[in-house]
Order: structure tokens, then sequence, then C-alpha cells
């Protein structure tokens, strides 16, 4: 029958806190434990600050000196250990938090483990920036005015497995795979990506690039060059790039060690081609095989060129050395031609 209220807290029902010392609330707050059924309530930060000054150090109430949550839920556990059957929180100035499970280590973010169901995770940008500590943002990304975030996600820093949902001002993406970084150059990682309409522009600043609809699959072992082993797999469905739609992009590729073998098809309204490569980036002297058919690649439509150019023709290539300083290769066009949009001139044949 608790019943708690001041101008900026109303909590009821039932909350119990329980620790060896009472200096574990501000040396030790992680071995606090909580137990909590919370029903329509609410907190504020002036209050939560008055019994645990050392919160003033948090970016998120050093931001929000005045917020206030809104809480709907039951909590039991340690505040490093915390099961959490049923959690509704919302506020600051426009996030609703609905979500289940377990979070480990709350106050130690390299340690953090969750096993969480998220229904809903709605947030602004205003809000996350606020909770976030300075600097932990790249300054290269921005992020959506809104999103709205929904599904499963298990695991830490080292060792993740998820599967999300996102919803934002930006676009439409899901989220499948499995992350293990527990040793070092023998990561482990299957990672799959859906994108509808997301703007990747807007995200990384780059006004060059607008909105992306593309599937992307990535799964292998490690992310050091010399050991990697990687399968890519890639579709662009379209693209908008320097002002220009680009459709139909297809990229498979297999990475081992330094050796590569990659095949490109593009197929939209301004370009037909298909190229076959593979070869070694690794090696003191990089090598590369080509073998390319481009039915058709209009420069100028695609905005790559200030004035009308189109290609057509075929292409082989074999490098024993790509590095600029000592090149080494053949290069052949076949059945090749170039047009300015006044004359078409032909090659036979160039080596």
């Amino acid at each position: 029958n608790l019943y708690l209220k001041t101008p900026q807290t109303l909590l009821k029902d039932e909350v119990l806190i329980s620790y060896a010392n009472i200096s574990d609330l501000s040396n030790n707050l992680g071995n606090v434990a909580v137990t909590a059924s919370l029903k329509k309530s609410k907190i504020g930060f002036k209050d939560l600050i008055l019994l645990v000054p050392d919160l003033t150090k948090q970016d998120v109430f050093k931001n929000n000196p005045n917020g206030i949550l809104n809480i709907d839920t039951r909590i039991s556990g340690k505040i490093n250990d915390l099961s959490l059957p049923n959690f509704r929180l919302s506020g600051l100035r426009g996030s609703d938090i609905e979500l289940s499970g377990k979070i480990k280590n709350a106050l130690q973010p390299n340690q953090l483990y969750v096993d969480l169901d998220v229904s809903k995770l709605k947030s602004t940008q205003t809000d996350i920036l606020s909770i976030l500590p300075r600097g932990t943002l790249p300054q290269n990304i921005t992020l959506p005015d809104h999103f709205l975030l929904q599904g499963k996600l298990k695991g830490g820093i080292k060792q993740a497995n998820a599967d999300l949902k996102l919803a934002s001002s930006f676009g439409n993406a899901t989220f499948l795979g499995k992350l293990d970084q527990r040793k070092k150059n023998a990561e482990i990682y299957d990672l799959q990506a859906n994108l509808q309409d997301f703007n990747i522009g807007k995200l990384i600043q780059n006004d060059s690039l607008s909105q992306v609809t593309a599937t992307v699959a990535v799964a292998g072992n490690s992310f050091d060059p010399k050991v990697m082993s990687t399968t890519i797999s890639g579709n662009i469905a379209t693209a908008k790039f320097n002002g220009y739609l680009y459709e139909n992009l297809n990229l498979q590729a297999n990475v081992n060690q330094g050796n590569y073998v990659a095949d490109v098809k593009f197929k939209d309204a301004n370009a037909d081609l298909l190229f076959e490569a593979s070869g070694n980036f690794l090696n003191e002297h990089p090598t590369l095989e080509l073998d390319g058919t481009i039915e058709k690649l209009d420069l100028y439509k695609m905005k790559l060129t200030a004035n009308p150019s189109a290609l057509k023709g075929t292409i082989s290539a074999d490098f024993s050395d790509l590095h600029p300083d000592h090149l080494n290769g053949k290069l052949r066009l076949y059945n090749f031609a170039y047009a300015d949009g006044k004359q078409v001139i032909p090659f036979d044949s160039l080596k």
C-alpha cells in the first residue's frame, strides 16, 4: 500500500530497497537490491538526485535536471542484475519504452548484458543526445528526429544477437544477426540488413547520398584482412546518389585471407553491365583478373559527367601488380565504342 507523493514524484504500490551499508547508495550502487511494483507512478529527477547526489555526474541528469519519468513496472534484483517481467517508462521530451527481460551490469557499459524483448522503444534525437555521455556519438553521425525500435536483443558489447525492426524519420530498416568479438582476430559474424527508403545520407551527413532500398548480408570470421574469411551479398533495388536514381545493382563476393572473388551486375535505364573479378589485395604486389561486358553505360544521364558521354564494349584485364608506383599488367578493350553526343568512336580492339 505504498503511496509517496512530492511535487515531482508519485510512487504507488510497492518499493523495497535493501543494502548491506548505507554507503552503497553512493559508492556501490550496483550492489543495492530493488523489488518494485509501481503502477501509474512518476519519478522526478530532483528527488533522485536528493537521494543519490552522485547521479549529477551522469549526463542524463545534468541535461534534464527537471526531468520526470512516468513508470508502470515490476522490477526485482540488484541494480547490476535486474529482472524486468514488465517495464514501461516514458518521459523526457518524447520517449516511451515497453519491454521485458533481464539487464546485468547496467552501471558498467563494457560489461553490460541484456536479454530483452522490446515491444516498443520510441524516442527522439533530442532525448537520446541528452542521455548519451558527451563524445559517445561520432561527429559525422546524425540521429533521426524520431524513431521506433522493436524486436529482440540478447548479449553485450563483445557478443550479441539481434532481431530488430526500425521505423524512423530517415526511413525503415530491419536487422538480423549475431556478432561474437570475444576472441581478437577470430571474430564471428552473420549479419543481415534490409533498408526501405532509408536516408543514409542524412545519417552519415553526406548530401550526395539520400534514400536507399537494399538488402545486404555479411557472414564470416575475423576482421583482420590477413585471416578474414567472409561472404558478402548485396542487392541495391534503388539508391539516389548525386541526384541520380540507381536501380538493380547486385554484388556477390568472397574474401579469404586476402584472396577475393567478386561478381557485379548492374542494370537500370542507363546502365547494363556485368563484371567478374578476382585477385589478391594483401600481397606486396596486389593482383587483379577482370572480365566485363558493358552493354550500355551513359555517364552523362547518370550525372557522372558534365558533357554527353557513353560507353559500350568488352573489357579484359590481367594485372600482376596494381600498385600505382609500379603498375604492371594487361588491359584489353574489344568491340568498344565511345559516344560524346556528336559522334561515335569505335575501337575494334585496344590493348
